[in-house]
Formats: C-alpha cells, structure tokens, sequence
C-alpha cells in the first residue's frame, strides 16, 4: 500500500513559490485540492505536483 503525502499551506507555497494567502486563494477558487482536519488544512502531494507541471 503506498502512503499518501499532504502539505500544510506553507509548504504549499514554498513548493509554489507563491505567498501563503496566493495558495489559500486558489484553494478557494477551486485550483488547489484540499481537505480541513480540525482547523488544519492539508493538501495532497499529487494535487500539488500536478498543478505544478502545468504552471
């Protein structure tokens, strides 16, 4: 079983070089996947990475 990968919205936008508000914009719009744990918001690796190629 391979183990799935999630980042807080600061690795977020180190990976994206982006500011850390930009990443939680375009999670907002839609652009960026994500899922809320208590008031913690993760984003999955592949989600990431994918958005990333096509930028």
């Amino acid at each position: 079983m391979e183990e799935q990968i999630y980042y807080d919205v600061f690795d977020v936008a180190r990976i994206l070089r982006i500011h850390f508000k930009t990443a939680l914009r375009w999670r907002g719009n839609g652009k960026l996947p994500s899922f809320k744990i208590g008031n913690r918001r993760y984003f999955p690796a592949e989600g990431i990475l994918s958005y990333k190629t096509m930028w």
